[in-house]
């Protein structure tokens, strides 16, 4: 009976054209019927024929395909929907008819296999590759382009947060390959590579943050850009400005300005040296005088110093009581003053002098006629460049012809002295 049915189909399909052998066999890898036709092979369809699912074979190709115009979809368990290929040539998974050629709802995986690292090639407009994004190791998730140079560009440190511009291995949160020049543009760079911008900038051991030109400013300050207070304004001409929006100088500060080398007890003031360093200068001034009624005698020849040993003040003690020289601390210009005052005498003729001395030589003298019975007091007032470790000392004498007496008195016979500049 078995024969009598194959044979009958045979014949059927002999006498209707149809290229169908059914061949049962017993090997697991061998298939249990063939259609043997370039062209439609097997079709499903619903009852009236609408849709239709099938196969197609030719010599060079082999579909599955819908005879009808309507999605190919995949299922499982009984028409659970898991991939959809529509009409148009868009693939979804796990979603209704895919927007875009490849819809996945949920996540995605591309996994590393054959040696290569998990990623994702783009083309270019001319379908040659462009760029890639993918894994660069292990630990780094990169962009590679295939610019004039094809390399690595980006490197994202997934393990340690860390980003490379230009490298691979970023060893801070953001790095940028070892190389000069512009690293970041703010504002005004997107046109050429030569535009002038608000940017940072690296050159050989120098830091560069700039503006596009003179009349544009770097400003710092406190809250946020659209809620702004200035604090530091750094003009395109180069002027700073503390507390001012409008610096007039290299450095205009609206307000006090302190420097902790100036703090102290000891009063000072700003001076700078020949390298233009501005510094603390401790202040030089002195006066001195004597107390009491007495008077020192002057010979009527010779010369004779005047002591004075009583000292007002003296900041930074540089006049000595013991041999009575002021002692210049510094090169610069220092100023003084002197009074002396002669007590009357009898004599007619003559007169006295008064000397101040530097460094042991003559450096000033004033001239007073001796009158008989008066009371004279001669004044000295001058400017001396000294250089440090230069002395001056007061000297008087007369050629009256007998002993004269100064005034020691504290208002009569003074001297004083102060630092006026440097050289």
């Amino acid at each position: 009976m078995k024969k009598l049915a194959f044979i009958l189909i045979c014949i059927s399909s002999f006498s209707f054209g149809q290229s169908i052998e059914i061949t049962p066999v017993s090997s697991l890898n061998s298939p249990a019927s063939i259609i043997k036709k370039s062209g439609l092979g097997f079709e499903h369809s619903g009852d009236n024929g609408a849709v239709r699912v099938g196969t197609y074979a030719s010599n060079v190709d082999a579909f599955i395909q819908t005879h009808s115009n309507h999605p190919l979809k995949f299922a499982t368990n009984n028409r659970f929907q898991q991939l959809i290929i529509n009409t148009d040539g868009k693939v979804g998974i796990m979603g209704g008819i895919p927007d875009y050629w490849l819809d996945v709802r949920g996540r995605a995986r591309i996994m590393h296999g054959n040696g290569e690292t998990a990623g994702i090639w783009y083309n270019k407009s001319n379908n040659e590759e462009g760029a890639f994004a993918g894994m660069y190791n292990n630990d780094i998730f990169g962009l590679f382009g295939m610019g004039t140079v094809s390399n690595w560009k980006f490197g994202f440190d997934m393990v340690n947060n860390k980003m490379g511009i230009g490298m691979m291995t970023p060893k801070h949160p953001l790095t940028f390959a070892n190389t000069v020049g512009d690293k970041i543009s703010l504002w005004g760079g997107s046109n050429a590579d030569t535009d002038n911008h608000y940017g940072i900038g690296i050159q050989v051991a120098a830091l560069q943050l700039y503006v596009p030109d003179a009349s544009t400013n770097i400003l710092f300050g406190t809250g946020r850009s659209s809620a702004f207070t200035e604090r530091v304004r750094i003009t395109g001409a180069g002027n700073v400005g503390i507390g001012t929006d409008n610096p007039q100088d290299k450095l205009d500060v609206s307000g006090n300005i302190r420097s902790s080398s100036l703090a102290g007890a000891n009063i000072g003031y700003l001076g700078s040296d020949n390298n233009g360093t501005i510094m603390k200068m401790a202040p030089v001034a002195f006066s001195v005088k004597n107390f009491g009624g007495e008077s020192l005698t002057v010979p009527g020849s010779g010369f004779t110093t005047i002591p004075f040993g009583t000292e007002e003040y003296d900041y930074g003690s540089f006049y000595s009581t013991t041999d009575n020289n002021f002692t210049a601390p510094r090169n610069g210009i220092y100023h003084f003053d002197a009074v002396v005052g002669w007590k009357a005498t009898t004599s007619t003729t003559g007169q006295y002098s008064l000397y101040m001395y530097l460094n042991g030589s003559l450096h000033t003298t004033v001239r007073e006629k001796i009158f008989a019975n008066t009371q004279t007091t001669m004044n000295l007032s001058i400017d001396i460049k000294m250089n440090a470790g230069q002395k001056v000392h007061l000297v008087v004498a007369q050629n009256s012809g007998a002993d004269q007496h100064i005034l020691l008195t504290a208002y009569d016979t003074r001297f004083s002295g102060h630092f006026v500049m440097p050289f």
